[in-house]
């Protein structure tokens, strides 16, 4: 048995979405949402922000410290690196399902 357990998330990780102003109008327009343990965003499994109701919001993707609530601690570089691929992988395939980019004038 425990005599006492300790959380060491770091400084203030609760309030990540209101100490950060892009964060907090997302938030207030109920695009994103903490996660479940305040670490950061409630994200997906496919690293997309969760709205207001839980619901992935396909155009916005969460990696790195934000998204720790999700993935865990992220401790190094190889942690990141898995983190950023699948990121970079959503990226290319929401660039993909776009099509070509047309030229303005």
């Amino acid at each position: 048995m425990f005599e006492a357990v300790t959380l060491t998330t770091g400084p203030a990780h609760g309030g990540i979405v209101a100490g950060s102003p892009p964060l907090g109008s997302l938030a207030e327009a109920g695009l994103i949402r903490p996660d479940p343990l305040h670490l950061g965003l409630d994200v997906t499994a496919g690293c997309h922000a969760a709205d207001k109701d839980g619901l992935a919001q396909p155009d916005l993707l969460v990696t790195g410290l934000l998204a720790r609530g999700h993935v865990g601690e992220l401790t190094g570089i190889p942690d990141l690196t898995a983190d950023a691929q699948l990121v970079a992988e959503r990226l290319a395939q929401m660039l993909a399902a776009q099509g070509p980019a047309s030229e303005t004038a």
